[in-house]
């Protein structure tokens, strides 16, 4: 029996739980309310107040209701970044539907693989991925009604009932749409790819989203002094958590998200001398260009709070010349999809400082334990898996209760990540359990790429790992064994994955070696600690 609260309110408890519900569409109608006349985004040169996009976010809501998209049913979203994706972020959370935005980057092969997590009854499709959807929607049958966001003329490419984003928007009335939520709904699905390269659904609730921006909130408050007129790019896409989470928090602030589909250093900079910027998101192989559009332009930068995020993959040379030129620190948080990206955000790293070590912070959002392969907490100084509890927390993977046994135990979520603990009390992370391999801000996983390369009738093994890359912070590199009857290329090998895997999955390298090289332990098992010699020898010859 789960354990109950220690006081009953008697009769009024079903009232007095109403009252103290928060949900994300409250974001955008409280600051409708409050500061209408501000500007909320702005796309392509276009601004929409916090009025205009709440009456924007009604009407898709309403019209979404009146077409049948009902609380708790799934809705897959493939698009860049742009507008619409703000509205359907918070119409989805008001008619407290599901959203999961996949990978516009996805092979049609991946791409159905997401789809399938989730089962969805709807899917929303943008122009330039029509084509790879329409391709696989034969294979879907669960799937019961799409709405096109672009005008793409007579498609009749299916008898599924079939909507235009426009008209919804346009048909769609702009009272609140009213519907009775819980705090706990599942609002939110976010792909990671699992150890054996499939991918998982992590699922953040209504309840988890308004915690991440209360917490988001209250840490750049403090640490960056962030305010309404503080401004947040938004080029991460949205099926990344990041952009999603700062969008809510920029929003409740007061502030403006940029929208912007894709990295651009020559637009970074145009935003960032005609804007006060909040946090300017970064991550590895994106600084580098930045600073050299700065320079050339002798750009004169408005105001930035705060830059970076994965300080850790990032050369320490381009962190301290960009923090310089920006005047701005380098934001030293550890995050993940399932837990938030403010439970260790108490630090930041100084403007032009050049760190060895980069330690984290214990936020006060969170409470951690590092553990050995026995569940004893390790002493100061020793490696240990992390695991946390934090009001962030996600709600487990969708439709996944093996992987949610793995992770939700003893009352704690195993992260599967390994760090130390200082005498100081900060945190050093060490390696990844899970040999997740972090490419210039996306997540590539061994597995998935290893599943690629056997697919060749001329392989016999495949080991990938992560090695060191000067721009993307990592790159995937494989090793393979071939047949006795082999004869191919690494280069070939390389090529022939591209009808598997999204371009930045391709392994940089492929190196071809005997069988018997491999360490083989008594499981059959490559042990990766002994390959460390050939890993330091590819490091070479990356590119």
């Amino acid at each position: 029996m789960s354990l109950q609260p220690n006081f009953d309110p008697g009769p009024i408890k079903e009232k007095m739980w109403q009252a103290k519900q928060k949900f994300v569409g409250d974001i955008i109608k409280k600051k409708a309310k409050l500061t209408p006349d501000r500007i909320a985004v702005e796309w392509e040169g276009r601004e929409w107040t916090f009025k205009e996009l709440n009456e924007d976010v009604n009407r898709l809501a309403n019209s979404m209701d009146k077409i049948g998209i009902k609380r708790g049913q799934r809705i897959s979203a493939l698009s860049g970044n742009r507008v619409e994706c703000a509205q359907i972020m918070y119409a989805v959370a008001k008619i407290g539907g599901i959203i999961g935005f996949c990978n516009d980057r996805y092979t049609e092969l991946e791409l159905q693989e997401a789809i399938e997590v989730i089962t969805p009854e709807t899917i929303i499709v943008a122009k330039p991925y029509f084509e790879k959807f329409k391709n696989i929607l034969p294979n879907m049958p669960f799937v019961k009604r799409i709405i096109l966001l672009d005008d793409m003329g007579e498609t009749g490419f299916t008898s599924l009932p079939t909507y235009e984003y426009p008209k919804l928007l346009e048909e769609g009335d702009t009272k609140e749409p009213g519907i009775e939520l819980h705090e706990e709904d599942a609002y939110f699905i976010v792909y990671t790819s699992g150890t054996t390269g499939r991918p998982k659904g992590a699922t953040i609730s209504q309840r988890s989203s308004v915690m991440r921006v209360m917490y988001n909130m209250a840490e750049y408050q403090r640490l960056l002094k962030v305010d309404q007129d503080d401004n947040f790019i938004a080029r991460g896409a949205f099926f990344h958590v990041a952009s999603v989470d700062q969008m809510f928090a920029t929003h409740s602030f007061g502030g403006k998200v940029i929208f912007h589909d894709g990295y651009s250093a020559e637009k970074y900079v145009d935003v960032i001398t005609k804007n006060k910027i909040g946090w300017l998101a970064m991550a590895p192989g994106m600084l580098d260009r930045l600073i050299k559009e700065i320079k050339k332009r002798d750009a004169k930068i408005v105001g930035v709070k705060a830059v970076g995020s994965m300080a850790d993959l990032v050369p320490v040379e381009e962190m301290a010349e960009l923090t310089t030129l920006l005047n701005a620190p380098y934001l030293n948080t550890y995050g993940l999809t399932e837990i938030g990206p403010h439970n260790f955000s108490n630090n930041v790293i100084p403007i032009g400082a050049k760190y060895n070590a980069l330690s984290k912070a214990e936020g006060l959002a969170c409470e951690v334990r590092l553990l050995d392969a026995d569940g004893n907490e390790v002493p100061d100084g020793e490696v240990g898996e992390l695991v946390i509890r934090t009001p962030m927390m996600f709600s487990g993977y969708w439709d996944n209760p093996v992987e949610n046994e793995k992770v939700f135990y003893d009352g704690w979520f195993h992260t599967g990540d390994c760090l130390r603990r200082n005498p100081d009390g900060t945190l050093d992370f060490v390696t990844r359990v899970k040999y997740m391999i972090k490419t210039g801000g996306e997540n590539v996983y061994p597995a998935e790429i290893e599943r690629a390369l056997k697919m060749h009738p001329l392989v016999k093994e495949a080991v990938v790992v992560g090695a060191k890359h000067p721009k993307w912070g990592e790159t995937p590199i494989a090793f393979v064994a071939l047949t006795e009857e082999g004869k191919i290329t690494g280069e070939e090998l390389r090529e022939f994955c591209r009808q598997y895997l999204s371009g930045f999955k391709l392994p940089n390298l492929v190196e071809i070696m005997p069988f018997e090289d491999f360490p083989i332990n008594s499981n059959g098992k490559v042990e990766l600690g002994k390959m460390a010699p050939f890993i330091k020898a590819a490091e070479a010859k990356i590119v």
